[in-house]
């Protein structure tokens, strides 16, 4: 990086010497030159004395690929950039490549469609497409509160804990007692499941008031909808959970949205009602990347 060596020994007595440098710290990177903050540092600590202060050649090449690839984030040194048939996750945005066009476009439908149901078979990517596409888009654009769920067999109740836990939230509202934040309380959650199940509208009013209280928008993402339909027994259980989301967000110029995700073979098992087929009538529809898409992910 700057040529000449931190210690150099020409003769026998040069190399005498280099021994009492042993309590002698290198001249600094900086001395040489400008240079960045993390280089200057990392080098530091390669030329310490004690190999036990020495970083460890992965975290040295953490270091160099974020220097190299500035604004990019890193995985874990376990965790590879190819999923699999594993779902991409938010902190996978900067290996999720090739679905650009359709992010774009699920951005620019949100702007002016408050709920938006994101349609299309198995394996199109629909989840990946949402959480390491669409939300890291939009936080760019501000604060963001992201509320995510999968319904399971009990959807009030996985609606009540995402939102008890939402993320980037500083709290929570609080409930009409104002017994402080969901998270203090457990039977708070269940509570507030029941009444999400009871009144229709209770849960937009929650939404309007989280976006309040975090000072954000706010993003309610229900992933896998067709688990409503799988794994609920309960029809008016799931008739009335189908309605609360459909009502959660109606107003484009309000800081809430609302995301779900849905296999297109379920599609006519949600719309069961005049305000679902609204709702769902109106859907991005999501299929399996074309063989272009695949070549430019894969390189």
């Amino acid at each position: 990086l700057t040529q000449p060596r931190p210690f150099v020994a020409d003769s026998v007595e040069a190399l005498g010497m280099l021994v009492a440098l042993q309590r002698t710290e290198a001249p600094p990177l900086d001395a040489h030159g400008s240079f960045p903050a993390p280089l200057i540092d990392i080098v530091r600590r390669c030329l310490r004395h004690d190999p036990s202060e020495r970083p460890s050649a992965h975290e040295v090449a953490g270091v160099l690929n974020d220097l190299l690839s500035p604004g990019r984030r890193s995985l874990p040194g376990e965790e590879g950039p190819f999923r699999g048939l594993l779902p991409f996750q938010e902190h996978h945005e900067s290996f999720f490549f090739g679905r650009e066009d359709d992010v774009a476009s699920l951005r620019e439908r949100l702007r002016v469609q408050p709920i938006l149901p994101v349609v299309g078979p198995s394996g199109a990517g629909k989840s990946s497409l949402v959480f390491a596409g669409l939300i890291p888009r939009l936080r760019e654009a501000g604060p963001l509160t992201v509320v995510r769920l999968r319904p399971g067999a009990s959807p009030f109740f996985s609606l009540a804990q995402g939102l008890a836990q939402p993320d980037g939230a500083g709290s929570a509202p609080r409930d009409g007692r104002g017994k402080g934040d969901l998270s203090d309380n457990w039977n708070q959650v269940v509570a507030l499941a029941t009444t999400f199940r009871k009144q229709e509208r209770a849960l937009a009013i929650y939404l309007q008031e989280l976006a309040i209280a975090t000072d954000s928008r706010v993003l309610l993402v229900v992933d896998q909808l067709e688990e409503v339909v799988a794994l609920v027994d309960d029809d008016e259980e799931r008739a009335a959970f189908i309605e609360s989301l459909c009502a959660a967000a109606d107003d484009a110029s309000d800081p809430v949205r609302v995301v779900l995700t849905l296999r297109h073979d379920f599609l006519d098992r949600v719309a069961i009602s005049r305000r679902a087929r609204e709702v769902f009538g109106h859907v991005a529809v999501v299929q399996r990347p074309s063989e272009d898409v695949l070549l430019r992910t894969l390189e």
